[in-house]
């Protein structure tokens, strides 16, 4: 079965022995068709010519812009037909037997990225036993079908956070973010008739698995005091901050197991459970 596999692995290339570096090139060809990267590298090992499995792939790029978490993107599932259009179900089919490319272990880091209008500036993650579909990926498609699981890091910086923030319907101007130890301060000015100097300080937790949270925000007034229907409307509209499962899709949920604060940056720890996508 390798040989079988290793040889449409060589018809995929042109009909010749791929090497290493001919595969590497076939993906970052595939990655900037795909997301338009300034800068991708890749690097991948095998035992031999003719084998289908990675014993090791590294994938770095840079400057891209994605509406969801590149590779490991949750398949969208067909809408059922209306009610008056359903036909009786069909006898099941013969599962037909999918050709696939294995990866033992994934390297995929990434820089200065942006998913679904947060800016990252960090992302790295390491992934286990990695199947992806040989017809697909001879079509440039190189979504990932199963894996064993994944951990990785997502780094933002102030500009980032202060940048996604400015997107959400806070009734602020001038928003800013600063990013303190273990939490961070919201600054900017009220959209009223007179603008009000005004900052929303808070503890960072982590709730509901990946979702980033505000915890007991204060609101700080300098000038004069603030009606107490915007104090409220500015305390409830801060949260959530913002929540990775939404913003990256995975096809699994995601798990936010540390987080860390250091010098206006927050390191975000992640989990990705095991997954099957059919």
């Amino acid at each position: 079965m390798t040989a079988i596999l290793g040889l449409l692995l060589i018809a995929l290339l042109g009909g010749q022995v791929p090497s290493d570096r001919d595969i590497a090139l076939r993906i970052e060809d595939a990655v900037r068709n795909h997301l338009h990267p300034t800068g991708v590298t890749v690097t991948v090992q095998r035992r031999s010519a003719l084998s289908t499995t990675f014993t090791r792939l590294e994938l770095t790029l840079s400057g891209f812009t994605a509406d969801d978490l590149p590779f490991v993107t949750k398949q969208p599932v067909p809408p059922s037909p209306p009610a008056h259009m359903t036909t009786p179900p069909a006898p099941p089919a013969r599962p037909r037997r999918v050709r696939q490319l294995r990866i033992i272990e994934g390297h995929i880091t990434c820089d200065h990225c942006t998913i679904q209008g947060l800016p990252i500036r960090e992302m790295a993650w390491t992934l286990r036993e990695v199947l992806l579909p040989m017809d697909a990926v001879s079509d440039g498609d190189i979504t990932v079908q199963a894996m064993d699981g994944a951990v990785g890091t997502v780094v933002l910086d102030e500009s980032g956070v202060t940048t996604f923030l400015r997107t959400r319907d806070l009734p602020l101007n001038d928003l800013t973010v600063r990013l303190v130890d273990g939490g961070c301060r919201v600054s900017g000015v009220t959209r009223t008739i007179i603008g009000i100097p005004v900052e929303i300080a808070g503890k960072v937790v982590v709730k509901e698995g990946a979702v980033l949270h505000m915890e007991d925000p204060k609101l700080h007034v300098s000038v004069v005091r603030l009606p107490d229907a915007l104090s409220e409307l500015l305390l409830k509209k801060i949260n959530p901050l913002a929540d990775l499962n939404a913003l990256l899709n995975p096809p699994a949920p995601l798990t936010i197991t540390k987080l860390d604060f250091d010098e206006g940056l927050v390191r975000a720890e992640l989990n990705l459970p095991a997954f099957r996508q059919e």
